[in-house]
């Protein structure tokens, strides 16, 4: 279900009516639509809409992380690989070059994407009865910390390199 209000979509489900400037008397737009006692069954253990609403929340938690490492993975690895192509320059934390720093950005922007979709992950509650429910949110806190782990891993290797240039750059100014 969407909600709309004043031509504005109601992204926030916690933010209070008052945040929209919705006051006694206003209308909301509600739009959506009802699935398929069918559908309802196949995703869910046995039939409940609610177990099946948290489906679908879980689903599309995944699918927005998987749309969002999509989309800036494949430049971060490429800035990557142009970072460790050249000559890495040795710098103290505070002075970090332009190159260096557009990657340690990124890297912060997509871990912290990915840790907000795995906190959002955490907040669905599932009854113990909903066992797809539940198997869904344990292969979405998966799969996002598979995410996470390639994008640490890419971090991992740039920070050797930064070591081995440091390392070279002490050991060829002692000499």
């Amino acid at each position: 279900l969407t909600l709309a209000f004043g031509g504005a979509q109601m992204k926030d489900d916690n933010a209070p009516l008052s945040c929209w400037g919705i006051k006694p008397g206003s209308k909301i737009i509600v739009t959506g639509i009802k699935p398929t006692e069918d559908q309802i069954k196949e995703l869910t253990t046995n039939g409940d809409p609610e177990e099946y609403a948290l489906v679908l929340r879980i689903s599309g938690s995944l699918q927005k992380s998987k749309d969002f490492v999509a989309e800036y993975l494949p430049k971060y690895e490429e800035d990557v690989d142009a970072y460790l192509a050249a000559t890495p320059i040795p710098f103290k934390m505070p002075a970090m070059p332009p190159a260096r720093k557009k990657l340690h950005d990124l890297h912060g922007m997509m871990s912290e994407n990915l840790l907000q979709s795995l906190l959002a992950l955490d907040g669905v509650v599932c009854p113990p009865e909903f066992e797809k429910a539940r198997v869904k949110r344990r292969e979405a806190v998966k799969a996002t910390q598979k995410l996470l782990d390639v994008i640490d891993a890419i971090n991992t290797r740039v920070k050797q390199s930064d070591k081995a240039a440091a390392a070279s750059f002490s050991s060829s100014s002692t000499t």
